[in-house]
């Protein structure tokens, strides 16, 4: 049975928030834990609507369900007993700053050589992985791309490190932001098509709010859609 899909719509101030908090308290109330969800844009957020979950019409909630998409990609996979571990920004970092030593010290720096010694070709190389990563662009279709329109030696250099980076994750069992999503949709994916009970404890799962966002990046509108 298809979920139906209700959206509320209307000016700042005008009450929308208030509109799904009604019916989100309804839900947690007549329903067991992990049976309502609720996506915020930030933690903040989050945080603030766990406080007004609470308007005096019930003593409190074991499990409220209000987390930010990057914590809901968390919960899915460590639901679902994947065998990968996160990496916070400044370990990205750092396995970046190593794949660019080492394609200096192997010669395979040319266009980048001048800056390679820098913390600025790290950020520039790691900004520029994360929205590939955004996109879904995976390093062989970035090849393909540059062949079309002609590769560049920067072209090669950045498609280097992009493919050693992903290389570096697969080899030990890792995942950054971007790469969470992409694993928490496949599982979801994966439960659709086999038609097995989604990772605890959304297993339960009858509602879900998703409210103050001004866009979604691809991977985020293909989870919704499975919600």
């Amino acid at each position: 049975m298809p979920g139906r899909i209700t959206v509320v719509a209307g000016l700042p101030g005008s009450g929308k928030t208030e509109r799904l908090l009604a019916r989100y308290r309804r839900v947690l109330a007549a329903n067991a834990p992990g049976a309502a969800l609720w996506i915020a844009p930030t933690w903040r957020a989050a945080a603030e609507l766990r406080c007004r979950m609470l308007d005096g019409s019930c003593a409190g909630f074991l499990h409220p369900g209000v987390m930010t998409f990057d914590r809901f990609a968390e919960s899915v996979l460590q639901g679902a007993g994947e065998l990968v571990r996160p990496i916070s920004r400044l370990m990205q970092r750092r396995i970046i700053r190593g794949l660019i030593d080492e394609a200096l010290s192997g010669g395979r720096l040319r266009y980048f050589e001048p800056i390679a010694a820098t913390r600025g070709l790290v950020e520039l190389v790691a900004a520029w992985i994360a929205e590939l990563k955004r996109l879904e662009i995976w390093p062989e279709h970035f090849r393909q791309a540059c062949r079309a329109r002609g590769m560049s030696p920067k072209d090669e250099e950045l498609l280097a490190l992009y493919e050693a980076y992903q290389q570096s994750l697969g080899e030990h069992g890792l995942y950054d932001l971007e790469g969470r999503f992409w694993l928490a949709r496949d599982r979801l994916d994966r439960c659709r098509r086999d038609g097995a009970p989604w990772p605890a404890p959304w297993d339960r799962l009858r509602a879900v709010a998703i409210d103050g966002f001004a866009d979604f990046t691809r991977t985020q509108h293909e989870i919704i859609e499975l919600l």
